[in-house]
């Protein structure tokens, strides 16, 4: 998403490899001409337990101020 100094909702979804969501994030960012800020994610699940080492899946939706909104999905590795 290129809209800088626009209110950006960004919800990640966290999937383990069996597909169950192990993790949602949800926060509100304002990006500043190319700079975007970062959302981090601590290796726990929604009931704040840490996670096993492995591979993950999220799914990034990023909804603007209009409403209209993007995903995207990617895979990650947490390593402990």
């Amino acid at each position: 998403h290129n809209h800088p100094n626009e209110a950006l909702n960004v919800q990640i979804a966290i999937y383990n490899t069996t597909g169950s969501l192990v993790r949602t994030l949800e926060e509100s960012i304002t990006p500043t001409n190319s700079r975007t800020d970062e959302v981090t994610w601590d290796g726990t699940d929604n009931d704040n337990m840490k996670l096993p080492s492995g591979l993950y899946v999220y799914r990034m939706q990023i909804k603007d101020s209009k409403g209209v909104s993007t995903t995207g999905y990617q895979k990650l590795v947490l390593i402990r």
